[in-house]
């Protein structure tokens, strides 16, 4: 998912002026290198009408099966109004949102930058697998006919925290 902020600065005195910035998130499995990469970007934004800007991020946003995850805004001490709006839309969509976010104002300015996470995701990856195995394993523990009662409380509650450990991992992937 891609994690897109914008925000907006000072505004000019001679019109309603809207100025937005975004930070982005996204996840782009490149199959060539198999490589796992985050970008992140801020964009600044100018436009003529903070209410009529700001339903237009919305529109394009959900057109792109994005949502919008924080929105603020204040009026600025020339008392014209600035906000800033937080986004995320799948990974592939991350071109399109720029693209489209572009053409609703007067870009001032744009800074995309990508970290690598391939190591990351694999080791990831890898814990999720152990953590399938342990639960199979417990399960099985568990399945067996057991005399000793603490011993079924004890698989039981080692399970959970498995069980805890596996979904934090799989959301992380």
């Amino acid at each position: 998912k891609n994690n897109m902020m914008l925000r907006s600065g000072e505004n000019k005195p001679d019109g309603d002026i809207k100025q937005v910035s975004y930070q982005q998130q996204s996840e782009n499995y490149n199959t060539q290198d198999k490589r796992m990469i985050i970008r992140s970007g801020t964009m600044n934004l100018e436009a003529d009408n903070f209410g009529e800007t700001e339903a237009k991020v919305k529109q394009i946003s959900s057109g792109l099966g994005g949502y919008i995850t924080n929105s603020s805004a204040v009026v600025n001490p020339s008392g014209k109004k600035q906000g800033a709006v937080t986004i995320r839309v799948a990974a592939d969509k991350f071109d399109a949102l720029i693209d489209e976010l572009g053409k609703i104002g007067k870009v001032m300015n744009q800074n995309i930058n990508g970290q690598d996470v391939t190591e990351e995701f694999m080791d990831s990856e890898a814990r999720l697998k152990t953590q399938q195995e342990l639960e199979s394993r417990l399960l099985t523990l568990l399945s067996e006919k057991t005399a000793n009662l603490s011993a079924v409380v004890e698989v039981e509650q080692k399970l959970a925290s498995v069980r805890e450990k596996k979904k934090k991992t799989q959301g992380r992937l």
